[in-house]
């Protein structure tokens, strides 16, 4: 099937490799590196378990309303804050399922 894309028999897609799981997890990183630096000693001085738990809460857009920004620079960067994080969710999500669907399909072979 490769052939009919015009892919070599060498190609790899991006979901199987183990860059994108690599990737995934540096962006990850980075979101909550964010989320502690802007949350906890930028915007709103929040403790850094708070930070962390906002971060979760806004990426699986759950949105308890426990916490939530106080000053509309706060709720700016949340926007940004939330596209990024639901964009990294949503990464992992295609991950997994590919990884789920690759091992129910190595399982039929056998």
């Amino acid at each position: 099937q490769p052939e009919l894309l015009g892919l070599t028999a060498e190609y790899e897609t991006w979901f199987g490799s183990t860059n994108a799981w690599k990737n995934a997890m540096a962006h990850l990183a980075v979101y909550l590196l964010m989320a502690i630096i802007g949350f906890s000693f930028v915007l709103e001085k929040w403790p850094i378990h708070d930070s962390i738990y906002f971060a979760v809460v806004v990426f699986t857009t759950v949105g308890y309303g426990d916490l939530s920004p106080t000053n509309d620079l706060s709720r700016v960067f949340v926007i940004f804050f939330a596209i990024y994080g639901i964009v990294i969710l949503g990464i992992f999500l295609g991950l997994l399922g590919e990884l789920i669907i690759k091992r129910h399909d190595e399982n039929l072979k056998k």
